[in-house]
């Protein structure tokens, strides 16, 4: 067995960047596939905008967090 002090410190942030590429690129590809011939619509566009304003928020909020208000 591996000792596990051996493993470098970056493995962590690759394994993060390489997890979140992959999902993005399965997720995307499984729902290319999904969608078929024919084109989906929104049925209800009040949901999507309430979703889309949040999530839209939650990133600036996490930029902020992380570049503005946090030290260093």
């Amino acid at each position: 067995m591996q000792d596990l002090d051996a493993i470098p410190p970056v493995l962590g942030p690759s394994t993060i960047v390489g997890s979140a590429a992959f999902n993005l690129l399965v997720i995307s590809g499984v729902s290319i596939l999904a969608v078929g011939e024919t084109p989906k619509q929104i049925n209800d566009l009040g949901v999507f905008a309430v979703t889309s304003i949040f999530s839209l928020w939650a990133y600036i909020w996490l930029l902020l967090v992380l570049q503005v208000i946090s030290e260093g």
